[in-house]
């Protein structure tokens, strides 16, 4: 069986286009002979080894079944009708080829780092609501969201603030529900508009909105499908979201906002809907797909894959398209950890994804990957990367 080095070469001429039949195959026994325990491979339900194999290798047959390229099951051999869709699925392959072989890949030189990184594990604090009276409830670990009516419950159950107090506790406003590291929440306002918050982030809004407008503040990233409401006219009330460096106004719409304090930029993506971004006396109305972003005080609109946007929604880093100081500034921000860089930033992106509850050590692969040097301080939660 070839070698690591080997493999990468073959992953190479197919991925220009000129790998034959016979060296196609050599990759397609080297992956099954491949011990998946060793690589995260996403799945609904857990597997065994060969159902892992075969579940890869059958999505790839789905993937080309339009064409009529492959039929039949899938245990290492594949029927070929077609030269050119052939290599299609082959260059299919590469993913999964180049997703297996990063955790083989440098395994010898970065054990120990790896090894070293179980230690850094995710903080234990709680999320927490603030009232308006000054009141801090740390809200239950086993939740992951509120419901803001009469009285506050938990999502899942169990009154939090109830109706015979909640007057009293939230007559000065606003209240503020804060998310710690390595957390998300989510609540449900009073007019229905439903808000999740990612880590380190704080959402500060009335228990009760005004007849005439619903207003919130937000530190951080927070993501809003927000309700449509009419007024006795019927007018549509508006919705606005203010943030240090941003005002933005809504009509009925999903959007994502990131703007944390320390970093040098903050945007806001829309997903569906209108929105209208004020900053520094100039208006932006952005449409679906498009993000409005300020980097250094200087503003722009772009068109951007709003999914790898909101991936942390649903528990996941999405690395594509993203600068490495800002892939690191969101795992600095889930982790609780520093990430300094002494020489400046390497100018090398990141691909693919990641879920937030892995092992931290798969971050490091990934840079691995990408040969990006690094230092990891684990007593003072320190990241350092090196040029």
């Amino acid at each position: 069986m070839k070698n690591i080095p080997d493999i990468e070469q073959l992953a190479d001429r197919f991925k220009r286009g000129n790998i034959s039949k016979q060296e196609f195959q050599q990759l397609v026994e080297w992956y099954t002979s491949f011990d998946d325990t060793k690589a995260h491979i996403e799945t609904d339900e857990p597997l065994e080894q060969e159902q892992l194999k075969n579940r890869i290798l059958n999505s790839i047959v789905q993937r080309v079944q339009a064409d009529e390229v492959m039929t039949g099951a899938l245990a290492g051999t594949v029927r070929k009708k077609n030269l050119w869709l052939w290599r299609a699925a082959a260059i299919l392959l590469l993913f999964i080829i180049a997703g297996l072989s990063f955790f083989q890949y440098r395994r010898s030189q970065q054990a120990p780092m790896h090894a070293d990184a179980q230690a850094l594990t995710l903080p234990t604090e709680q999320a927490r609501l603030r009232l308006g009276d000054g009141t801090v409830i740390e809200l239950r670990p086993d939740s992951n969201g509120l419901i803001s009516r009469e009285e506050i419950t938990y999502a899942q159950g169990g009154v939090l603030v109830d109706s015979e107090s909640i007057q009293e506790k939230l007559q000065r406003q606003p209240i503020a529900l804060e998310t710690p590291h390595g957390k998300q929440f989510r609540v449900v306002l009073s007019d229905g508009t439903q808000v999740w918050l990612n880590a380190n982030s704080v959402l500060r809004y009335p228990h009760r909105f005004a007849q005439s407008a619903r207003e919130v503040e937000v530190v951080g990233e927070v993501f809003f499908k927000v309700a449509q409401k009419s007024d006795a006219n019927g007018h549509r009330i508006p919705f606005r979201v203010r943030t240090a460096r941003q005002h933005i106004e809504v009509l009925g719409t999903e959007f994502n906002i990131h703007d944390y304090p320390g970093l040098s930029y903050a945007h806001t993506t829309l997903l569906e809907g209108k929105v209208a971004v004020d900053q520094a006396g100039q208006r932006y109305t952005l449409k679906p797909d498009q993000q409005w972003t300020v980097q250094n005080g200087k503003a722009s609109v772009r068109t951007v894959a709003t999914d790898s946007y909101v991936a942390w929604r649903h528990g996941k880093f999405d690395f594509n398209n993203k600068a490495l100081d800002q892939v690191l500034d969101e795992v600095s921000l889930w982790y609780g950890i520093s990430v300094v860089y002494p020489d400046g930033v390497p100018q090398v992106e990141l691909t693919g994804d990641a879920y937030r509850d892995d092992d931290f050590k798969l971050i490091l692969r990934l840079l691995d990957v990408a040969k990006v040097s690094y230092t990891l301080d684990i007593p003072n939660r320190k990241l350092i990367i090196k040029k």
